[in-house]
């Protein structure tokens, strides 16, 4: 066996140069979805095409990387929740300077993505970019198993596309990264917008009112109070069955 337990888990875990962290707010910007400018696209995809064409991990890599902070802000949940629908990310997969295809494109951001969860896979002896796309679409934990095995044990990347092959047959695929449920996308992007104006808490302006205004708010209000007596029973529920706080948001191996 190539390593122990201990230092593989340690390859896995770790040993990722640390990634430049976007301002607040280009984090705001990017997680309400504000489309990039053209100038923006028009310089990714140029960056793109001077790129050295290949199938090394270390391309695949930097493309992903170049995407996800141009396209996406940096910001991985954005990314996650978005995916290739995001109307940027539409713009420059058809963009004319584009040296490769879509599906090329996206594969090299979700390549990066997962090596975002589990760094240590870019340093791997024995992966090739070609492994990791194998696993692409499965559940975090099972491309974790997955790649460590192939790693220790020096699968060919025939070898672990049957393994993956297998998962899929299983039904086990979720698609990658289990989608949050609307309600708690909803509920994080009311937490932002909280978090947004926390300092107007005090002393709050809310203008001049007369009697319409007045019983539009109060409705508004009742209905968020009684959407979040929704939300607060539905997770006392899934604990009192046992699921604790990281199964209700997982995030399948983040």
């Amino acid at each position: 066996m190539a390593h122990t337990q201990a230092q593989h888990l340690r390859l896995v875990r770790g040993g990722a140069a640390a990634q430049p962290r976007p301002s607040s707010e280009d984090l705001e910007k990017h997680a309400a979805g504000t489309p990039v400018s053209r100038e923006v696209i028009d310089q990714v995809a140029s960056t793109l095409a001077n790129l050295t064409r290949g199938a090394s991990l270390e391309l695949a890599l930097k493309v992903g990387e170049i995407v996800v902070h141009q396209i996406y802000g940096g910001d991985l949940d954005a990314l996650r929740a978005r995916g290739p629908k995001d109307g940027s990310f539409r713009k420059l997969s058809a963009h004319p300077r584009l040296p490769f295809s879509a599906v090329t494109l996206w594969r090299s951001v979700a390549i990066y993505e997962l090596v975002q969860r589990f760094p240590g896979f870019a340093k791997a002896k024995h992966l090739g970019v070609a492994h990791l796309r194998a696993t692409l679409g499965l559940p975090g934990r099972v491309q974790e198993r997955l790649l460590r095995a192939a790693e220790v044990e020096g699968w060919t990347k025939d070898r672990l596309e049957q393994r993956a092959a297998t998962y899929r047959q299983r039904g086990d695929q979720r698609r990658g990264r289990r989608p949050m449920p609307p309600a708690l996308r909803c509920l994080r992007q009311l937490d932002r917008l909280a978090a947004k104006h926390t300092a107007a808490v005090e002393g709050l302006d809310l203008g001049e009112f007369d009697e319409g205004r007045f019983r539009d708010v109060e409705e508004r209000l009742e209905r968020l109070r009684a959407w979040c007596s929704a939300v607060e029973r539905a997770l006392a529920g899934r604990r009192g069955a046992g699921a604790g706080i990281d199964t209700v948001f997982d995030t399948a191996g983040q």
